[in-house]
This record gives structure tokens, C-alpha cells and sequence, in this order.
């Protein structure tokens, strides 16, 4: 501001925040304070304006200065992780089971969470992301064994990489879900294969 003659000015100062919804920038919450600040300016007589006083409140407090503070967040995503189990039945006539098998998630060699299997063999594992949680992810899928009888387990590990962003609009997007074995990528996801083989017991055997 440019003073011309003397006198005391007195300013409010407060921040345009938009009326309209589509106006507001996604994601930002705006700042309602209001500053009222009055200045003097006095002739000091050798033909130079000088200001020789100012103050600053905030909502009618003292204040030291005008400071408008901002702040930007994000909404959530949820990523679904999916496996399937299927059941070879190489001697006798067992079904595949809602949760007769469970599995493993894990990330950096710890287990996160543990997921069981649907009748059909769907596994399902959900994760959920917040603000500051942006970057690559990276886990691993496997079986844990059980010790059914009869069952042969599928040893195998999937890696599943996928990318958590900010759309820069107050939204958090999850890139989808690369499933990869023994390094090489996987079309059909994360696919666990057990073999079940029923055997004679003492009390089928006979001796003639």
C-alpha cells in the first residue's frame, strides 16, 4: 500500500473463501480468520511521510502478523487383493470347503492379515489407504498349511505391486493390482492349486 498524505488507515483483511462448491479447490479447507489492522502516518515535517505506528488483531486478539493458513487432505481408496483356490481331487470324492483353507498377506516378510476361502474358492483381501500413505506397494500372497488330511498343499508365493496417488483433487486412486510369480507377471491372479488323495485306513483293509 501507498500512503499519500497523513493520517490513520484502518484495513480489514480476511480471506476470499468461494460461496460456490465447483469454485472451491478440491480437497483445501479454507481459513475464516479476520484481521483488522490499522496504520499511522504522520508528516515528519522535512517533507517525508513516515509511518510511525501499526497494529494487527486477529478475531480481536493482538496479533504479530497477517497469516492466512491453508490446509489440503484426502479421501481414502480401498484396494480388493484376490486369489482363488481350487481343489484336485486326484483318489476319493472330498468338496472344497468355505474356509478350509486360509492364506497370508504379507509385507516386507511380516503377515498383515489372514483371509480364509469362499465355497467357491474366492480369496478376498481389502486393504484401505489413507492421506500420507501415497507410494508403490508391494505384498506377497501365500498358503498357510493347514495340515488337512490328505492334502497336498500349493507352496507357491504371488507378489502383488500396485501404486497409491494423489489426484491432486482430494481423492487418493490406486493403480490396479500386478499379480507376478517367481517374477514373471500372472494373467489369472494369484491361483492356489491343492491336491487331495484319500488312502486306505486300518479299518478298510482286509486280509482274506
Amino acid at each position: 500500500v501507498t500512503f499519500t498524505k497523513p493520517g490513520e488507515y484502518v484495513y480489514d483483511i480476511t480471506e476470499v473463501i468461494p460461496t460456490d462448491n465447483e469454485d472451491k479447490i478440491a480437497g483445501v479447507s479454507y481459513d475464516g480468520s479476520s484481521y483488522h489492522v490499522t496504520v499511522t502516518i504522520t508528516d515528519d515535517g522535512s517533507g517525508q511521510l513516515t509511518m510511525t505506528g501499526h497494529t494487527i488483531t486477529k478475531d480481536g486478539a493482538p496479533a504479530d502478523s497477517v497469516k492466512f493458513t491453508n490446509t489440503y487432505s484426502t479421501s481414502g481408496v480401498k484396494v480388493t487383493l484376490n486369489a482363488t483356490k481350487k481343489l484336485n481331487v486326484q483318489v476319493g470324492t472330498r468338496t472344497l470347503k468355505k474356509d478350509d483353507f486360509s492364506f497370508n498377506l504379507s509385507e516386507n516378510g511380516k503377515v498383515i492379515k489372514t483371509a480364509t476361502n469362499e465355497a467357491d474358492g474366492k480369496v478376498t483381501f481389502t486393504l484401505n489407504f489413507e492421506q500420507g500413505d501415497v507410494g508403490q506397494k508391494t505384498y506377497v500372497i501365500s498358503e498357510v498349511n493347514n495340515h488337512l488330511g490328505g492334502i497336498g498343499y500349493d507352496t507357491r508365493a504371488y507378489e502383488v505391486t500396485f501404486e497409491v496417488t494423489d489426484n491432486g483433487v482430494g481423492q487418493l486412486e490406486a493403480s490396479n493390482p500386478a499379480y507376478t510369480l517367481n517374477g514373471k507377471p500372472v494373467v489369472d491372479g494369484a491361483q492356489f492349486v491343492n491336491t487331495y488323495t484319500a488312502t486306505a485306513g486300518d479299518k478298510v483293509k482286509f486280509t482274506p
